[in-house]
């Protein structure tokens, strides 16, 4: 289902946001490398989407941090695993310029 982020702009706040709240889960769970993976992915796709730069099918496909959330943040704050369920959406569907 394609995202509900309606421009880069909300995408990149977006994922700002997301990035924040996991690095402060990941250094309450310092050992979990599931949250550590989501962390890492969601900090490269935000170098390979620098100004506005749209991921290649390569890099997509690299990316599952959006069912890592949902298998394994629900639990512990499940608004984060929806602000990032809507980034991994917005880079499957990414808008036509």
């Amino acid at each position: 289902m394609p995202s509900s982020l309606k421009n880069y702009a909300a995408f990149r706040a977006a994922l700002d946001g997301a990035i924040l709240k996991t690095a402060g889960i990941a250094g309450e769970y310092p050992d979990d490398r599931a949250i550590a993976s989501i962390l890492g992915q969601m900090q490269q796709l935000k170098d390979w989407t620098e100004n506005e730069t749209v991921p290649t099918q390569g890099q997509k496909d690299a990316l599952n941090f959006g069912a890592l959330a949902s298998r394994n943040l629900d639990d512990i704050d499940g608004d984060l695993v929806q602000s990032i369920c809507e980034v991994a959406s917005y880079v499957i569907y990414w808008p036509e310029s």
